[in-house]
C-alpha cells in the first residue's frame, strides 16, 4: 500500500510538471516579437547625381627629414581648428604673463597635432621663458626636424637651441 501511494503521488507530480511545461512552452510560442510603434520603411534608393563640392581647407605642407620616413618626405598637415584655438589661448596666456597656462594649452595642441612644427616651436619659446632651457632645447630640436623646408621655423628653432646651451 505504501508503494502504491508513493507511486500515485509521483505520477500526479509528473502530470502536473508536464502540464506546467506544456503551458509555458505554448505561452512562449504565442508571444509576438517585440516591435516598436514606429516601424520605419526603408525608402527606395533614388538616383542622385553626384554634385561636385569644393571644400577649401588650409593645408600646411611639411617636408620632414627624418630617418624613419626617409629624407625629404612631404606630409600635408591640415590646420586643425582645435589646435588654432589652443594656440590663441596660449598667446593670450603669454600676453597675460601666465606661462604655465600657455604651456598647458600648447602641450594639448601638441597631443592633437604632433607633426605641427609651429606648435613645438611655440612650446619651446614658453619653456625658454620659464627658464627650462634643456626642455626648450629639446622642443626646438623637434620643431627644427619637423620644419622641413620652412626656413623661418628652422632659424627660430636654431636661435632657441643656441641660446638654451
Amino acid at each position: 500500500m505504501l508503494l502504491g501511494y508513493g507511486f500515485g503521488c509521483y505520477h500526479s507530480q509528473m502530470k502536473y510538471s508536464v502540464l506546467v511545461l506544456l503551458t509555458l512552452s505554448l505561452w512562449g510560442c504565442s508571444l509576438a516579437p517585440y516591435e516598436t510603434e514606429n516601424t520605419s520603411v526603408t525608402p527606395e534608393p533614388t538616383a542622385v547625381e553626384p554634385q561636385e563640392e569644393t571644400v577649401e581647407q588650409d593645408v600646411q605642407v611639411t617636408t620632414i627629414d627624418d630617418e624613419s620616413l626617409g629624407p625629404g618626405t612631404v606630409i600635408p598637415v591640415p590646420k586643425n581648428p582645435a589646435v588654432d584655438a589652443l594656440q590663441k589661448e596660449a598667446q593670450s596666456a603669454v600676453l597675460a604673463g601666465n606661462y604655465d597656462n600657455a604651456a598647458m594649452a600648447l602641450e594639448r595642441a601638441v597631443r592633437i597635432e604632433p607633426r605641427d612644427p609651429k606648435v613645438w616651436l611655440e612650446l619651446a619659446k614658453v619653456r625658454f621663458t620659464q627658464g627650462q632651457y634643456a626642455q626648450a632645447r629639446e622642443l626646438a630640436q623637434k620643431a627644427r626636424r619637423l620644419a622641413g623646408v620652412d626656413g623661418q621655423i628652422k632659424s627660430e628653432a636654431e636661435r632657441i637651441i643656441n641660446r638654451a646651451r
